[in-house]
C-alpha cells in the first residue's frame, strides 16, 4: 500500500523492525523504462515482492528457472507479499513454497524501489531481498503453482554473470530480464 506522505510502497516502521533483526539493508531505487505492455501487465498486480538469496555448500548459492521461461533463464527465488502479510512471513513462506527447506532467514540485505515507467505512466514496486541460512539438503517445491521446473546452483562469483544472462534475454522478455537482475547485482555486491 502506497505511503501518502512519502509516496513510497515502504514502510518504515516494517523496515526498521527487519533492520532490528536481520540487519540494516542497502536501499536502492531503480526507474525502468519499459514497453506499454509492461506497464499493463504490472499494473493492479502485487506491489512488493521477498527475493531469496540461499547459500549452498561450497560457496554456491541456489537459482531456480520455470517452465515457460526462456531457455537458460534461471534466477535467485523470489515471491509475492500478500496484502497485510509481513515481509519476513513473505519470505519464509516463499522458502518453504519453492524449495521445502526449513532455514532461517539470516540477514536483511536490501530494498529495492522500482518505478517501470513509459511515458506519463509509473507503476512503483518494491523488492526485499534476504540472505537465508545455508542448507545442503536438495530441494524440493511443496506449491505446484510455482511451476518451477529446475534448480541449479552456481558460485557467488557467478551472479553477476546471471544478471548479465537475465539483461540480455530477447525482446519480449527484455524488461523481465532487466528488472530481475537488479537484485542479483545487489546480492553480489554483498557475497563476492
Amino acid at each position: 500500500m502506497m505511503n501518502e506522505t512519502t509516496g513510497s510502497l515502504v514502510n518504515p516502521d516494517e523496515i526498521a523492525a527487519l533492520a532490528a533483526k536481520y540487519g540494516p539493508p542497502r536501499r536502492w531505487s531503480r526507474p525502468l523504462d519499459v514497453t506499454p505492455a509492461t506497464i499493463a501487465e504490472r499494473r493492479g498486480k502485487r506491489q512488493a515482492e521477498v527475493v531469496l538469496a540461499m547459500p549452498r555448500p561450497g560457496n554456491r548459492v541456489l537459482l531456480h528457472t520455470k517452465h515457460f521461461y526462456p531457455p537458460g533463464a534461471y534466477r535467485l527465488m523470489s515471491g509475492g507479499v500478500k496484502t497485510g502479510e509481513r515481509v519476513d512471513d513473505a519470505a519464509r513462506r516463499e522458502i518453504f513454497e519453492e524449495t521445502g527447506l526449513n532455514v532461517p532467514l539470516a540477514q536483511f540485505l536490501g530494498v529495492i524501489e522500482f518505478e517501470f515507467r513509459n511515458g506519463i505512466d509509473r507503476v512503483p514496486f518494491v523488492s526485499y531481498v534476504f540472505l537465508t541460512g545455508e542448507s545442503s539438503e536438495p530441494p524440493h517445491v511443496t506449491d505446484l503453482d510455482e511451476d518451477i521446473a529446475d534448480f541449479r546452483e552456481v558460485e557467488w562469483r557467478e551472479l553477476t554473470d546471471v544478471a548479465d544472462a537475465l539483461e540480455r534475454l530477447p525482446d519480449d522478455w527484455r524488461d523481465w530480464g532487466r528488472f530481475r537482475a537488479i537484485p542479483h547485482r545487489l546480492v553480489a555486491e554483498f557475497m563476492i
